[in-house]
Order: C-alpha cells, then structure tokens, then sequence
C-alpha cells in the first residue's frame, strides 16, 4: 500500500547528506524516494530559508510548524531533529495514530522517558493487540547497523554459533559513549541478552566539545560490560565479557575515526572493520609456530567466507542502511511487529553506556543492573542530538 511521509529537520540526516558523496544512501529523504510505494509529502525547519530550498529542491510542501505537518495525516513521520525534538514529536505522533516514526538517535537522554515509550510499544505489539480499536505506532531509532539487512545476517551467525563458544569481544568507538558508541551496544542486543553488569574510567582520549575542550557531556569511557548470552541454535546460556576502548575524539582535530566490532570465539574470529564497511574472518586452527602438540590454537585469516554471512564471499560489507531500514519499517507496520531498532533496543543500548558512564563518575566501581541507580546518570548532551527544533518544541532539553 502507498505511505505518505514527512520529514522534520533538515539537516544533515534529513536532507543535507544527500550533497554528500557517500557510498551509500545516508539521508531520510533518500530513503524515502529511494522506496517505491512512498512519497515525500513535505519538509520541516525551524530555519525557513533551508526549508524553503530543500522543499524546491524535492518539490514538495513546506510546513512552517510540524504540527501543521501532521494536518496531512502522514503515515510516517521521520524526525532528525535531535532528543528534544524527539521528545516533544514522538508523543504527537502516536496521539495522532501515525503508523511510524523513524527517529535519530539517541531517542532520548533520559532512561526514564525511553521506559515510558518501551511499554506503551510493548503493549502495541502484544498478538491480541487489535489495529482497528487503536493504530500501532511503531517507532524506529537510526541504529545504522541494525537496520542493515548484511549486518542483520552477521549478527544471527554469531548468535547461532558459527564462531563457536564466545570467548570476548571488542568494540573500538570514538565521540563519546552515548552519541557513537551506543551504535555498538544496539548492535549487540542482535546478539546477546541484557548487560548484566559494567566497569568503566574516563579514557585518557577525552571528547571533546565544539569549541575544543574536554566534555562529559558524552564522555569518551574505557570499560567493559558482561552480557548474557544465549546460542539460538542449541539454547546454550553464557556470559561474555565487551570491552570498550576509545580511539578518537569525536572531531578531525586529533581524531582516530575508528569504529570496529570483534568477535571472538573457540572456532574462529570475525571483524568488522572500517566503520564495519569491511569484515575479516579467521578460522581457529592448531599453532602455525607451535604446532598441535602443545594445545596452542590460534585464529588465521582465510578466503573461505561462510555463505551464512550474507557477502557472497566477500569481506565487503553491503551497507544501505537506510533504503533496508524503510523496508523493514514497512514490513513492521503491515506485520504489527517491532522494528529491527525498536525502543527496546534503543533502551538496552542506552542502558548499557549509563551503567559505564556512572561506574566512571564512581572511579570505577562495578555497576550492576539497578534501575534506581542508573537513574542518578543523566547525560547532558551529545554531539548526534542536536536539535534543530529547539525554539519551536520548547522541550525539556534533558529529555
């Protein structure tokens, strides 16, 4: 069926990266005109001259308020102004029974608001819900990697067993804990169960603000996390240790952008490399250098990519983040399913970067899963969240 859709801030993941020479579609309005069967109905900022020429540019309606967007009873509503933004549209839009938003990460800085909207999407999701008494709105937060139908068959492998038991995996992150890292601690919810429990310092590579200076706004942090884990295929439950290391600031001033997941297991070892463009694979295989003999095993590089990682034998990552994440927004609302980066991911993600953003504020004392606890940890911002509806909502900037 067709989809009306609107979008609500203009900037870089609204429209602007459409002038950028990414490899890949990195815009909601690319997403949008690159899915057949929906159309962009109209454009909202609360700076008139950019919405005036992105809705030239795109043909399409300029609405000076988004409430006077929702007049048009849009299907979708895609939301790239930041958390206050989120804050203040979200609820609109579920009051005004759209069918989905799609909105940037993250949803919110608030732990307690994300619960809010975890269980009103809960209860919308239950089999007896019926869609005729009150329409599911289904929302979506802009975890790039979940969205990713390649990323998706990564993860189930991984879950399914195919590097064996897990022995530890590492995620290098840079920009702050909430704002970038956060895209690895989503991903791992594909993978894993809950964090159970965290420890974390304030990393010696500090982010930074925009002016330059140490943040902890959106502290860069050293930690590990253990996750419960649970193997698909045999019902196996474990734990496993994450670590997390910074490797840059968040700006090119002095910045490694270095974004990589490693799995580890007792059969092999699989990275994603190069902001997870690329992977590597390795088999677990007896000691080149010191032989079967003394039970040293060691994982070595091959060619012989697993069909199951969905590459076609490649180490190239097919990465279109956006057109899948409109598809499977689509197939959630029709299905009445959650979306492959619902509020329930989004909270276990950012749940996880609160547990390790207060065990460093206590100089590292181990954090565990205390909802009362967490509660204490407010961030004061991120670089991701910058809300360019602010004026116009006139949200509490902490939600």
């Amino acid at each position: 069926m067709p989809y009306k859709a609107v979008i609500i801030g203009c900037g870089p993941m609204g429209c602007a990266n459409m002038d950028l020479n990414f490899p890949f579609k990195y815009s909601y309005a690319e997403a949008i005109l690159g899915t057949p069967g929906v159309t962009l109905e109209g454009v909202v900022d609360t700076a008139p001259l950019v919405a005036d020429n992105w809705s030239k540019r795109l043909n399409v309606k300029r609405y000076p308020t988004f409430n006077e967007a929702f007049d048009d009873k849009p299907d979708i509503v895609c939301i790239a102004g930041g958390t206050t933004a989120n804050a203040e549209i979200i609820p609109y839009a579920i009051r005004s029974n759209v069918k989905a938003v799609w909105c940037e990460k993250p949803i919110s800085l608030s732990l307690e608001y994300i619960k809010r909207l975890l269980s009103l999407e809960e209860i919308r999701c239950m089999p007896t819900h019926r869609k005729e008494e009150e329409p599911s709105t289904k929302i979506q937060v802009n975890y790039l990697r979940n969205l990713c139908s390649t990323h998706d068959k990564i993860a189930t492998f991984i879950r399914n067993g195919g590097l064996g038991r897990l022995q530890t995996v590492r995620v290098n992150y840079c920009g702050g804990i909430l704002a970038n890292a956060t895209h690895a601690t989503a991903y791992l919810q594909k993978i894993f169960e809950v964090p159970i429990e965290a420890t974390g310092v304030f990393a010696a590579i500090s982010n930074i603000d925009k002016e330059g200076r140490p943040t902890k706004d959106d502290p860069n942090i050293s930690g590990i996390i253990k996750y419960r884990t649970l193997n698909s295929s045999s019902g196996e439950q474990g734990e496993v240790d994450v670590f997390f290391t910074p490797s840059g600031r968040g700006t090119a001033n002095n910045n490694l952008y270095l974004f990589e997941i490693e799995f580890l297991g007792d059969k092999g070892r699989l990275t994603l490399l190069h902001n997870t463009f690329d992977l590597r694979y390795e088999i677990v295989q007896d000691s080149h250098i010191f032989g079967a003999s003394v039970g040293t095993r060691h994982p070595y590089e091959t060619t012989e990519i697993p069909k199951e990682l969905g590459t076609n034998g490649s180490t190239k990552v097919h990465f279109e983040p956006m057109l899948d994440g409109m598809q499977t927004l689509i197939e959630a609302i029709e299905n009445n399913t959650p979306t492959r980066a619902n509020v329930g991911i989004a909270y276990h993600a950012q749940l996880a970067a609160h547990m390790l953003a207060l065990s460093a504020e206590r100089h590292g004392k181990r954090v565990t899963l205390t909802e009362s606890d967490l509660q204490i940890h407010v961030f004061a911002g991120t670089h991701a969240g910058i809300s360019v509806l602010r004026k116009q909502t006139g949200a509490d900037a902490s939600k």
